[in-house]
């Protein structure tokens, strides 16, 4: 694996769990809804009884992602602790804050140039250089 793709496994874990997050938010939606709908429908009792049904799945799902979310958030947090412990191993200050800001952060390289008070051809080619220094610690 290359310095940049262990980088990049922080954004991958933060994407995947935004979207176990919006898969909840969409069921949760889904529950909502249809509870409001059997609310109208409570007279008819095989209706009430099959929403009842449907509103425990969509519980059970919840449960699931959420417990989902919570490992990814774990395997998050050790990910990130591992690659910040890396980065702040390397020397050059420099560095440390373009990888930072960039992977840990997600900072654009524009607004890591601003920051930092250097061109963006700049930051180019100090974030090259902080890549090889990560590589080879």
């Amino acid at each position: 694996m290359t310095a940049k793709e262990e980088l990049k496994k922080i954004a991958s874990l933060q994407h995947q769990i935004d979207r176990l997050k919006q898969r909840e938010q969409a069921i949760r939606e889904n529950m909502a809804s249809l509870r409001s709908s059997a609310g109208h429908l409570a007279a008819d009792k095989v209706q009430t009884s099959h929403s009842n049904d449907r509103i425990l799945n969509y519980i059970t799902q919840i449960e699931e992602i959420e417990e989902q979310i919570l490992k990814s958030i774990l395997t998050l947090e050790k990910e990130k602790d591992l690659i910040c412990l890396k980065i702040e191993a390397i020397k050059d200050e420099r560095y440390k804050n373009i990888l930072f800001c960039r992977y840990v952060l997600f900072y654009d390289y524009e607004d890591i140039a601003a920051k930092m008070g250097y061109s963006l051809r700049q930051i180019f080619n100090l974030h090259a250089e902080a890549l090889n220094e990560y590589a080879n610690m």
